[in-house]
């Protein structure tokens, strides 16, 4: 999913700690006060384990590729426990491809022209294997269900336990038991945020 940004006045959100992000700021990148750091002009935004918050100053426009947390790596070619709980610039992984992309975006002044970069370069790199499929199969479960055992998602995939955890730390670069504490973090956000006080159906 991409989208295009635009800000003018000072403001403060919560992140989604489960997505990895690609935000090429046309002007002020964003500032994580948790990290006490700003993003790059062109950021690698990874998952994080805390809850976490992005400022703008309101100088605010940008275009942003939003992940589903196993996928990333095939877009970039770099495995998503490079970026856990960082922001880098996408300039350090030192890929042509994603460079040349990243300069052609900021050369653009035609914001549908920029997505249309960022969209072509995108479905160009899809390549679905079957570990993507078996772990995309238990985000989805994950995300349902927090609480399913690692057992009962290592049988799902056809793997033995202890190659499931493998497969999936290298997909989504983290455990399933630390993802599964992220989404229910991210449940029980979403309710408090909402008024409500009852947590029991987070699962």
């Amino acid at each position: 999913m991409h989208r295009h940004l635009r800000s003018t006045g000072l403001s403060e959100l919560a992140s989604d700690t489960l997505s990895e992000t690609l935000p090429f700021h046309k002007k002020t990148p964003l500032y994580i006060p948790e990290l006490d750091k700003s993003q790059s002009q062109f950021t690698i935004s990874g998952q994080v384990n805390f809850p976490a918050h992005i400022q703008s100053d309101g100088g605010l426009e940008m275009i942003v590729a939003v992940f589903y947390p196993h996928t990333i790596g095939m877009f970039i070619d770099t495995p998503p426990s490079a970026f856990y709980n960082l922001e880098i610039s996408g300039y350090d992984i030192e890929n042509r491809q994603v460079n040349d992309v990243a300069q052609r975006i900021f050369d653009c002044e035609n914001d549908k022209e920029c997505i249309d970069i960022l969209e072509n370069f995108l479905s160009s790199k899809i390549r679905l294997s079957l570990n993507i499929s078996r772990i995309g199969m238990s985000v989805s479960t994950l995300l349902r269900v927090p609480s399913t055992s690692v057992n009962a998602l290592a049988a799902s995939a056809c793997l033995g336990k202890r190659q499931y955890e493998r497969v999936f730390r290298e997909t989504v670069g983290m455990n399933p038991k630390e993802y599964a504490r992220i989404v229910k973090f991210q449940k029980a956000l979403w309710l408090m945020q909402r008024g409500e006080s009852n947590y029991a159906g987070i699962g």
